[in-house]
């Protein structure tokens, strides 16, 4: 064979492979197209034309067009209309699945002053808004509402666009009459579709930095208006920003007194009483089921889920405990040092994974943890480096809770620091007091038990071995006390119990106590003093245990090493106060 005819047969061999590589990859795609036709039934996605099919010939190859559209079922006419929508109530929002908002189609909402600010902000933009807040506070799912009432009552065009890291954008056109589904096989593609879109409104919800450019790009129309929502505030050329009447809107986060006011309404209550009872123990799940205590323990059950959800109404209402730590412990994985967050220095790559855990929170712009979960968990592996700095941002937040978190796990640090040795502090007499520590151990104390601590300390939990040895719980959000210690006073077991505050008045929970010294009596350690601190930061001048705050008793056990047994009433007289100093 010469030259020539190699150079041909070595050209039809590669034309025929690249052929068959091309036959593959468009079967490949027809299986992709089929299992998203599948997947938008699911949604409501009116069936395609069956005779529609892909030839893959070598002569004839035949593309589908870029976008590919689909019909939905949503339509607009059965949706509430913005106008009867008020402060303090509730409204239905349909289509969230539609939007890429939600796996359910409607979801009951609780309207707060915040959601009427950002639909007035909608309304009164020029050309742009620009929302950014806390994540899951409800900004995308406020402003799919109002961009349906703009397609409904003000017949505009709205070109929607739901952006995700973990899944493939959701482009939807939403027109009185009509709801598109429009998807990209390429979507480097769906850039230049944006910036060539003749839509009325683009809103895109999710943060692309090179989408949004395109979004707010209106060389090619000089009527539509542009929205975006992201979870962060990104620094911009705000005299640009003027001159193109680009506006800018920050979503609230959600305060727990909002919680309590929107689970008022029993409706409302019911429809999340599930996500609320989840973080509850398997005992107290069981409580609530029997004496249908939903509405009068509702208040309770926020209080439990607050400490994981922080400001996020998403993982409030619409997701498990389980799940919520889940995707916080997926978040810390792929972030850097937390150190380098509270200094404000953040890269582009893990910024949306950073809004998860702390994100901006006041006008400031001051970042700081999503919830006291987020908090704990941050400054228990980082220490007195974060503390100090977390210190620092929750003064100029002027945030009392925040200060609070930081308090308590500062305390827990001092302890740590301790260890092999003790802690000096004093009482609200300044006399000193010491706190031998001999180890620091974590616990699950609803299951504690001799096999579980033998474990922990990797010998036999005998007496001598428990001496000045400290319980750090692992329910983080565990009532009652933040850590407590078995020592040995003479011939006598004696648990030390401290809880840490910031505020003024704190409630006494006798039950808990009395609950672990039952627990150690089971491992024939049997406990005959409680000793139970009180521990608040040397600048607080005031502090208070009211009656009305105490639950329980422990009158079968003596204070601490004393000869005096705890009383039946004004218990509360016999709790230690204890002032530390805060770490500078």
């Amino acid at each position: 064979m010469n030259h020539e005819e190699h150079t041909k047969q070595w050209t039809s061999d590669k034309f025929e492979s690249e052929l068959l590589n091309e036959k593959a990859r468009l079967e490949n795609e027809k299986a992709r197209l089929e299992m998203k036709e599948e997947q938008w039934s699911a949604v409501g996605v009116s069936h395609p034309n069956k005779k529609k099919h892909y030839a893959v010939d070598a002569q004839n190859i035949d593309l589908p067009n870029e976008p590919s559209t689909r019909h939905l079922d949503f339509k607009l006419e059965d949706r509430t209309t913005i106008d009867s929508i008020t402060p303090g109530n509730m409204f239905d929002v349909n289509g969230l699945n539609v939007a890429g908002l939600n796996t359910s189609d409607k979801k009951i909402l609780f309207c707060r002053q915040d959601t009427m600010k950002l639909i007035r902000s909608l309304d009164k933009m020029e050309r742009g808004v620009r929302i950014y807040g806390p994540p899951g506070v409800g900004k995308s799912v406020t402003t799919w509402y109002w961009a349906c009432n703009q397609a409904q009552k003000s017949n505009k065009t709205v070109l929607w666009i739901h952006v995700s890291s973990i899944t493939v954008p959701r482009i939807i056109r939403l027109t009185r009459s009509d709801t598109l589904a429009l998807h990209f096989r390429k979507l480097s593609k769906l850039s230049k579709y944006v910036i060539e879109a003749q839509d009325d409104i683009l809103t895109q919800s999710g943060y692309d930095a090179d989408l949004e450019k395109k979004n707010f790009s209106f060389h090619h129309s000089t009527s539509r208006q542009a929205v975006s929502i992201a979870s962060m505030f990104m620094k911009r050329n705000f005299e640009d920003e003027e001159f193109l009447r680009i506006s800018e809107f920050e979503a609230a986060a959600w305060s727990l007194d909002e919680y309590y006011t929107a689970t008022e309404n029993e409706e409302f209550a019911k429809s999340v009483y599930s996500f609320l009872i989840d973080g509850c123990s398997e005992n107290e799940k069981e409580e609530e089921k029997e004496e249908e205590k939903v509405k009068s323990n509702i208040k309770h059950l926020v209080d439990q889920k607050y400490y994981f959800t922080g400001c996020s109404v998403r993982w409030m209402f619409q997701t498990t405990v389980s799940n919520v730590i889940s995707q916080i412990e997926t978040y810390f994985a792929r972030v850097p040092s937390f150190v380098n967050i509270l200094k404000g220095n953040i890269g582009q790559q893990s910024i949306d994974m950073v809004n998860h855990l702390a994100c901006e929170q006041d006008t400031n712009k001051q970042r700081f943890f999503t919830s006291q979960y987020t908090a704990r968990i941050t400054l228990d592996k980082d220490g007195h480096e974060a503390i100090r700095l977390a210190y620092g941002v929750a003064d100029i937040m002027g945030n009392n809770s925040f200060e609070g978190w930081i308090v308590e796990m500062d305390f827990i640090q001092l302890i740590k620091s301790a260890r092999g040795n003790g802690l000096n502090v004093t009482n609200m007499e300044n006399r000193a007091i010491r706190f031998e520590v001999s180890g620091f151990i974590r616990c699950d104390v609803e299951s504690l038990s001799k096999a579980l601590i033998e474990k922990a300390i990797k010998k036999e939990p005998t007496a001598v071995n428990l001496n000045n040895l400290w319980f750090l719980p692992s329910k983080w959000n565990q009532p009652g006390f933040v850590l407590f210690c078995f020592t040995v006073c003479g011939n006598r077991f004696v648990l030390q119990f401290i809880q840490v505050t910031t505020a003024k008045k704190h409630a006494l929970k006798l039950q808990c106590f009395r609950k672990v010294a039952l627990t150690f009596a089971k491992m024939d350690l049997k406990i005959a003093g409680i000793e139970i601190f009180m521990a608040t930061p040397s600048n607080l001048t005031e502090f208070d245990i009211p009656n009305s705050m105490v639950e329980g008793q422990i009158w079968d056990w003596f204070v601490g090493n004393s000869n005096e047994k705890w009383r039946r009433v004004k218990v509360q007289n016999q709790v230690k106060i204890l002032k530390f100093l805060k770490t500078a």
